[in-house]
């Protein structure tokens, strides 16, 4: 634990000490917006995962509820980065700390795409428990969109979900988006041809 918590501060640093082309910006703050979305599974509680972000010159900042576990919140920090010839992609490695139900911390990596053709974005993180040993986990949320109708798109999605000493469980469906600005309306459909399906609804706001 000791040599991780030592490679993770190195991390930071090399984050925060990096250069490179970040969001475009105006002010101080900028680019912020707010996700939320609502997941229905049989058996269970609907589960609302609220997420909230802003920029601080190129640096990234996102808090987040109930995402890694119920009652959990979770705060993290790092760095945009734009790539491609026309800035399609945008890379945030992110480091971040986790309380409530889950305890821990997590270095985490998120990816978005957006051009002509696909739409996309990948969150992934690998959360540490600092309570409880064998709680560790690995998780992914990926979806790709292409154009249907004018601001509307439908795609894949996938979730995965990797602990120690089991197989990761992995959830794969459809998606959709419209949008609207500064609203973004997302659906997701998983395992649908299954008795444990998961069907989920997202809404985004641009703050600006």
């Amino acid at each position: 634990m000791k040599t991780f918590i030592k490679s993770l501060l190195y991390g930071i640093v090399f984050i925060l000490s990096s250069k490179a082309d970040g969001q475009p910006k105006s002010s101080l703050f900028h680019n912020s917006g707010i996700y939320t979305s609502l997941q229905w599974m049989a058996g269970e509680d609907i589960l609302i995962t609220p997420q909230v972000w802003t920029y601080a010159d190129d640096f990234y900042l996102e808090g987040r509820l109930n995402y890694e576990d119920r009652r959990t919140v979770s705060l993290f920090c790092g760095k945009s980065f734009l790539a491609g010839k026309n800035e399609e992609w945008e890379i945030i490695p992110m480091v971040g700390g986790i309380c409530g139900q889950f305890q821990g911390i997590a270095p985490a990596l998120t990816c978005l795409h957006k051009s002509k053709w696909l739409k996309g974005f990948s969150q992934s993180e690998f959360a540490v428990s600092i309570i409880e040993n064998g709680k560790n986990f690995f998780f992914n949320w990926t979806g790709i969109t292409t154009p249907l109708l004018s601001n509307s798109g439908i795609g894949i999605s996938w979730r995965w979900i990797a602990l120690p000493n089991f197989s990761p469980a992995i959830d794969k469906g459809v998606m959709f988006s419209v949008q609207k600005k500064p609203f973004t309306i997302e659906g997701f459909a998983y395992n649908f041809w299954q008795d444990g399906f998961i069907l989920a609804l997202g809404l985004e706001f641009d703050l600006k």
